[in-house]
């Protein structure tokens, strides 16, 4: 969006310059994980004109209650098998919940690639990292789950969406949460198995 904006030479204010750079932070974990040259440039363009204040509060608040929760919940959940881990998050109404656990559970000792999966509405919602350089986890995301909805991904990081329809369980039905979690576990490592 940086490179666009500057080959563009489109006005940048300080609204956008913070949300611009806050993405970028948080998705390289703090300009730790997977930072490319770009990513840097782009850092540096966007600081002058982003609004310090904000980021440094917005970076204060990592999560709602709700997300703790789903956190909490992916936890509780995990099976691990080798060095690849799948969790539940179960119920949410935060879809950022998901690639938060998935970031949180890769640094579980032993754990180099993680999976994590909730019910947002009607959908089965993804979010997986992989610190493994011999996993494309996009790749297998997309493999195990794009067939039934959209998944795919980065070499280190994937997520996808899976509808459910008819199979959407209600609130109170913990049996059809339950068989569609098995499905989506043995899935997951299924796809994983090689790298395990």
């Amino acid at each position: 969006m940086v490179e666009y904006l500057r080959a563009l030479d489109l006005a940048l204010d300080e609204q956008l310059a913070t949300a611009l750079l806050f993405g970028i932070r948080r998705e390289t974990l703090g300009f730790m994980r997977g930072v490319t040259e770009a990513e840097y440039a782009a850092a540096q363009y966007l600081h002058a004109e982003a609004d310090k204040d904000t980021l440094r509060t917005l970076a204060d608040s990592l999560f709602t209650g709700i997300t703790l929760d789903a956190i909490g919940q992916a936890v509780l959940n995990r099976r691990v098998r080798g060095s690849c881990l799948v969790a539940s998050a179960g119920r949410t109404s935060e879809r950022d919940a998901l690639p938060q656990a998935a970031d949180y559970l890769l640094n579980l000792e032993g754990v180099s690639t993680t999976v994590v999966f909730g019910f947002i509405d009607d959908s089965i919602h993804l979010s997986a990292r992989t610190r493994n350089t011999h996993v494309h986890i996009g790749e297998v995301i997309e493999e195990a789950f794009d067939d039934d909805g959209s998944a795919g991904g980065h070499r280190e990081m994937a997520g996808g969406v899976v509808p459910l329809g008819p199979f959407t369980p209600s609130e109170a039905d913990e049996t059809v949460e339950g068989i569609v979690s098995e499905a989506v576990y043995s899935r997951a490592f299924d796809a994983l198995q090689e790298w395990c």
